[in-house]
């Protein structure tokens, strides 16, 4: 798993009076000095995960959904205001980040000293309140006009499907054509199988599109096809399968190699054994980009250094007692 700093990349971030944090600051920094490629921040329900995440998201400037308060009202009570500083490396240089609810977002060239512009820094975010909506067969939307699903959490299982879909009609009407050497069907799917076979290493399954009747008019779907030769359509699938699908559906589209990947329990609905593995997993998809995520999982923050973990509460808290090994026996194993 890289260790080295990725090319655009939080070094710290220091929250002051925002939601329920009175003050917390997370130094972001990897072994080489530079801003770590993966920050875990783990702890129990209350602790201020998903403030710190979110914190990141509204440093940088992220214009998507957050699930908590991020205006006027977002101030810890008894506070009238709230701020987040921040640093960040990008290619164009290091940055100092001052987010307040009166000024915005406040942006100095740590090279230039000097006040500047935002950087427009890449990004996606998978919040823990994550439930894309299960749509069935789709039509061939290729070169269709019209508005398409937006790029929500509602939508990434839709979009992945109308991506796939799309994709085979496209090669399947490209033969004979100059663009018969596309190959970004066979290119998505191979990654999608790939990391499909790391949770299930001996299922022998694999990805597919296909008709979901002899109608021509009926549609198409993603199936998952069993070894035995069954098609379970994509809809059908686990809970668990679905979110695998849908997460790793949605790095399947992204348009950025170097950015930020801000994932709230990437555990969602999965089995505990698949915890240790998310992140390597990840990082196939997006190997160059910084991982921000929190998690209820002490496999999932178990699963990368120490210095690259962050824990919200003191190690004699008694909260944190889950975190720790037990012996054989204990309550709670």
């Amino acid at each position: 798993m890289p260790t080295a700093s990725p090319p655009i990349g939080l070094r710290f971030i220091e929250i002051t009076d925002f939601r329920r944090i009175d003050r917390l600051r997370l130094e972001f920094i990897g072994a080489d000095g530079g801003p770590s490629d993966i920050a875990v921040i783990g702890g129990p329900n209350g602790c201020g995960k998903t403030t710190a995440l979110e914190a990141c998201l509204i440093a940088i400037g992220f214009q998507g959904q957050l699930q908590g308060a991020s205006g006027q009202n977002a101030a810890r009570i008894h506070r009238r205001r709230w701020t987040i500083e921040a640093e960040i490396g990008t290619p164009q240089g290091a940055y100092r980040i001052l987010v307040d609810p009166k000024d915005g977002n406040s942006w100095v060239d740590l090279d230039k000293g000097q006040a500047t512009e935002s950087v427009p820094i890449p990004c996606l975010y998978f919040s823990s309140w994550r439930a894309p909506k299960l749509v069935g067969a789709l039509p061939i939307r290729a070169g269709k006009r019209g508005k398409r699903a937006e790029d929500t959490e509602d939508n990434r299982i839709r979009r992945a499907k109308q991506h796939l879909i799309d994709s085979r009609a496209h090669r399947l009407m490209s033969e004979g054509t100059s663009f018969a050497d596309s190959a970004t069907y066979e290119e998505d799917l191979k990654r999608l199988n790939e990391v499909w076979a790391t949770f299930h290493p001996k299922a022998e399954e694999r990805f597919e599109v296909g008709p979901v009747s002899s109608d021509p008019h009926a549609g198409f779907d993603v199936f998952l096809v069993c070894k035995d030769g069954r098609k379970v359509p994509v809809d059908a699938l686990s809970s668990g399968q679905l979110e695998l699908f849908a997460l790793f559906g949605a790095l399947m589209l992204v348009k950025f190699r170097d950015g930020i990947l801000v994932i709230d329990e990437p555990e969602l609905h999965l089995d505990p054994q698949w915890h240790a593995l998310m992140i390597r997993a990840i990082r196939r998809f997006l190997p160059s980009a910084q991982l921000l995520i929190a998690t209820h999982s002490p496999k999932v923050f178990d699963s990368v250094m120490s210095f690259q973990r962050h824990f919200l509460v003191p190690e004699n808290d008694p909260r944190a007692q889950a975190w720790k090994p037990q012996p054989a026996g204990a309550i709670g194993t």
